[in-house]
């Protein structure tokens, strides 16, 4: 299991484009049972694609549940400031 923003030594490999940004492969061992997986990235939908060795584990939770805030809009208004 890998915690998010956990650093690995990784061989880096790149494998592609998508227009102007590169596709990398990423090659690491499991710090716990030593075994390799691959993750590659995906600059399409900005995420990565798990390709050999890991499954993904996504966690959802409701902000309204934690005791959270919770927006009420999702509009943004800008004020101008005003000049004196």
């Amino acid at each position: 299991m890998i915690g998010q923003g956990t650093r690995y030594n990784a061989e880096k490999k790149k494998i592609g484009k998508y227009f102007s940004s590169p596709i990398f492969e990423f090659r690491m061992k499991c710090a716990e049972c030593s075994g390799w997986m691959t993750i590659n990235t995906d600059p399409k939908n900005g995420d990565f694609e798990l390709v050999d060795g890991v499954a993904k584990k996504t966690i959802e939770w409701d902000q309204a549940e934690n005791g959270t805030a919770v927006p009420r809009s999702k509009q943004v208004t800008y004020v101008r400031p005003t000049m004196y």
